[in-house]
């Protein structure tokens, strides 16, 4: 974690250097406590804020012999139970009329859903432990080698991308009365650590559309998901 904080302040001093009024905090989605850290110093130096920009994110790789059912819990660990709670956590200091961008993947469709939970994924009611529950479902399944038994995918990376997509949705019903804009997007195959720098795109170049997303004016589409500043269909894409 050293070593990362590290590229996080050289990140900011880079900014810092470019004229940007800039800050460094630590923070890991997967520890509790550190949620609770980072939230409590947005409070006491900011008293709330304005955009939440979710990206964190892992993946193995395809040459990664770790067995599936070891992969399960902790991408999904990361990508979608680590969110949620950061957006407990920080939602509650959102200001009214803020924004959320959630940076999801062309990779997380509704069809990595089970075919027999689509209809209720995208009802209107449809709730947060209810969502919970299908990502557990995966988890113990792919643990167990009968996921696809149980109409899952071969992508632990897909699941928790589309859970993400999921999530979004509901958190747009649920702060739409705060005028609170949610909404997630693909930023596109990029060179990052993550692809092991073997995408098309620059970091910045997949940046542009969360960047988009967290700037959207009052009234602006809520729940969507985005590509390259346009709107697609989840539940075909």
């Amino acid at each position: 974690m050293r070593a990362l904080a590290q590229l996080g302040q050289q990140a900011a001093a880079a900014l810092q250097r470019e004229g940007c009024n800039v800050t460094f905090v630590q923070l890991d989605i997967n520890n509790t406590t550190s949620i609770a850290t980072f939230a409590g110093k947005i409070k006491a130096n900011y008293g709330g804020l304005d955009i939440l920009v979710n990206n964190a994110a892992i993946a193995y790789k395809g040459r990664d012999t770790t067995p599936f059912a070891r992969q399960a819990r902790p991408t999904l660990h990361t990508n979608f139970y680590g969110t949620l709670a950061l957006c407990e956590a920080l939602v509650p200091l959102l200001r009214d009329g803020g924004r959320v961008s959630n940076v999801a993947s062309m990779s997380g469709p509704l069809r990595q859903f089970p075919r027999k939970s689509h209809e209720r994924v995208l009802a209107a009611d449809f709730s947060k432990e209810e969502l919970c529950a299908l990502v557990d479902n995966f988890v113990e399944t792919a643990e167990k080698g009968e996921h696809g038994r149980a109409g899952w995918p071969n992508t632990c990376y897909g699941v928790s991308k589309a859970a993400l997509n999921a999530l979004t949705r509901i958190m747009a019903r649920e702060l739409a009365p705060r005028n609170i804009l949610v909404n997630s997007c693909c930023p596109g195959w990029c060179a990052t650590d993550m692809s092991s720098h073997s995408g098309p795109r620059t970091a910045a170049q997949g940046a542009d559309t969360p960047a988009f997303l967290a700037l959207l004016p009052s009234g602006s589409l809520s729940g969507q998901y985005w590509t390259d500043r346009q709107v697609q269909d989840w539940t075909r894409t």
